[in-house]
């Protein structure tokens, strides 16, 4: 009897196999950017916030809705593709709606609006016009990762002078510019992704409702093969490490996002973060529950 010759099924194999990984391979994507001194990009922040608190039956509900438009210029870029970028603030624009005696009170503010603001607006403006042609120095390196914020003490100074509600004053702060930038710069793994792996980072944070982990885990999902652009999600966790010594205490969070890579460009071109928090504090014989909803949204142009 003759004995079978596996020898052709065997090399067939190995070559599919072998044909299958490099295709695997051509598929990985390297996430990172492309940074070149001299680069210029047109960058626009959309923030939106709203704050429901209720005790007992009575309910209030309070909101903010900020735009601003930033120039981004690279400085230098140095050998480990750490990019040194001065960021000037080209307009903002708020909107603002607070509950009152009468309903709801409405400001609004453009400072690319030529007309003269009245009552609290016309404050706001005050406030908020030396921050235009202001610039910010943030360091970046190739992986997304922010290194440093340097903010001139002009700009402090000016932010100092708003109220401590004020979304500007929380915003531009080390830690605030940190997080709105690391959205569009999100800290990437070092090795090529392929569709369907996932990475994850942890970060600790402390508030009055006591400390947690941060943990972002992000997805590269399926793309086009000849499609430069990359799609990434985002599920966020908050995992409490330690309680809040006043009683305060986180009830739910659920946090999603969504960003757009473009390979070609070595640029992340949008991303969008929805996050939910439900919160209860006691007062007194009461307990006040709050539940905040946000939204940011980036998108980055080269010019």
């Amino acid at each position: 009897m003759t004995t079978p010759d596996y020898k052709p099924a065997i090399i067939a194999i190995v070559s599919i196999c072998l044909l299958t990984l490099s295709e695997s391979h051509a598929q990985e994507t390297t996430l990172q950017w492309k940074f070149e001194a001299g680069d210029q990009f047109s960058v626009s922040m959309h923030q939106q916030t709203q704050i429901v608190s209720q005790v007992d039956r009575r309910s209030r509900t309070s909101s903010n809705d900020m735009q601003i438009w930033i120039d981004w210029q690279v400085i230098a870029v140095d050998q480990d593709q750490t990019a040194s970028i001065k960021q000037t603030i080209k307009r903002i624009k708020l909107e603002t709606k607070t509950p009152n005696e009468g309903g709801e009170q409405v400001t609004r503010v453009d400072t690319s609006d030529g007309k003269a603001a009245q009552g609290l607006a016309a404050k706001l403006v005050q406030l908020i016009k030396p921050l235009i042609g202001g610039t910010i120095t943030i360091q970046i390196n190739g992986r997304g990762a922010i290194e440093s914020v340097e903010i001139p003490e002009a700009t402090m100074e000016t932010l100092r002078q708003a109220p401590a509600s004020m979304q500007l004053r929380q915003l531009f702060t080390e830690q605030g510019l940190k997080e709105m930038f690391g959205q569009a710069a999100l800290e990437m793994p070092a090795d090529p992704m392929a569709a369907g792996e996932t990475w994850e980072t942890t970060d600790q944070i402390s508030s009055e409702l006591g400390t947690f982990d941060q943990v972002q885990m992000f997805t590269l999902e399926e793309g086009g093969e000849e499609s430069a652009l990359r799609i990434i999600s985002l599920k966020t966790e908050l995992r409490e490490t330690k309680s809040s010594p006043s009683g305060a205490r986180l009830e739910s969070f659920t946090g999603t996002g969504r960003f757009t890579y473009d390979s070609s460009k070595g640029l992340f071109t949008e991303s969008r973060i929805d996050n939910q928090m439900v919160t209860t504090k006691p007062y007194r014989n009461m307990v006040i529950k709050t539940d905040v909803t946000s939204m940011i949204e980036l998108t980055v142009a080269r010019q």
